[in-house]
């Protein structure tokens, strides 16, 4: 058994080795000098003056100003609990130029987040978007849905509920989502846990957290529909480093009778490593036995139950996977 604490975890282009190139480059220089960069800029034009100078690659200016956005803008909690992202109303008028005054409304946007150094999801992609054009490198925002809780498997959201880039590098798309990167928490708003791990993430990685709006911003060979987003359990950023990859016909919800076994197929698994499961509000988790059939890796967890829970797959203390359990009757 192990102990934990039961939390969810915070949470035609060119050939693909072009790609890969891009992703194995290491970046420790580039953040070594945006670290000494100031904790604030007047505007996004000082902004972009200062990563231009630093930096000749459209890579490196891209990853300077990911660095700095992701480790100094905290994300406005206050904002998300009013559902508010800030936004004016800009009424459409045939006579006006309406994507004109809706690029000047963005920008304003995002230097708002530059000068408060606060922002939703709207806020971190509008001022990399910004920056990053004013950089001349071709940035768009992609909305779209993310889903972080078990509660949400199955139920399908008409509203977006997030935001993130798409970078064009070598005329190759990229997706980035440095909001997701800043690691905070709601109640440390203000202490960054930095992570890289959606900095130019694989599109099949994405795809299994965020479903953008528009397909194309899939970016997929073999793009999934909405529903299969929604029906897919919750995967964890320590997914892409816990040597699983669970087979991709498993639902996120899972149905079984009480008394029986719940059975998650897996078509890889870390052999060195020891698993762990637990349900919704324990405190303790239990190792998983996983045996192989087949090529594939079959994990059985008892079930006994008296109503609909959760069960989390486990990496050491990492949360990994949640499904959503439902009684079978």
């Amino acid at each position: 058994m192990k102990l934990f604490s039961y939390e969810k975890t915070s949470y035609a282009s060119l050939s693909m080795c072009v790609y890969f190139s891009i992703q194995a480059q290491n970046y420790t220089s580039v953040d070594a000098i945006v670290s000494n960069y100031p904790n604030k800029f007047k505007s996004i034009e000082e902004f972009a003056n200062t990563v231009e100078i630093d930096f000749d690659s459209d890579i490196n200016k891209v990853r300077a100003v990911y660095y700095w956005i992701a480790n100094h803008i905290t994300y406005d909690y206050k904002s998300l609990k009013k559902n508010n992202n800030g936004f004016e109303f800009i009424n459409s008028n045939p006579d006006d130029d309406y994507e004109t005054r809706l690029s000047d409304m963005q920008k304003r946007y995002a230097e708002g987040a530059l000068k408060r150094k606060q922002a939703v999801c709207e806020g971190y992609s509008q001022l990399m978007k910004f920056v990053l054009n004013e950089l001349d490198i071709e940035t768009e925002v992609v909305h779209g849905f993310a889903k972080i809780s078990p509660s949400e498997i199955g139920y399908i959201r008409h509203n977006t509920n997030h935001a993130w880039n798409a970078v064009k590098l070598n005329n190759q798309w990229h997706l980035i989502d440095a909001t997701w990167s800043t690691g905070s928490e709601e109640k440390q708003p203000n202490i960054f846990n930095f992570t890289d791990t959606y900095f130019l993430i694989s599109p099949k990685h994405l795809i299994l957290s965020h479903f953008p709006k528009e397909q194309h911003w899939q970016l997929l060979d073999q793009p999934i529909s909405k529903a299969n987003y929604f029906f897919k359990p919750i995967f964890y950023e320590a997914y892409f480093n816990s040597g699983l990859k669970l087979n991709p016909k498993t639902n996120g919800i899972i149905k079984v009778k009480r008394g029986g076994k719940i059975k998650i197929i897996f078509d890889e698994i870390d052999s060195t490593k020891t698993y762990y499961y637990a349900f919704k509000g324990q405190s303790i988790s239990k190792p998983l036995t996983i045996e192989k059939k087949s090529g594939q890796f079959i994990a059985k967890i008892p079930f006994n139950a008296k109503r609909k829970t959760e069960v989390g797959i486990y990496d050491d203390t990492q949360g990994v996977i949640e499904f959503k359990v439902v009684i079978d009757r």
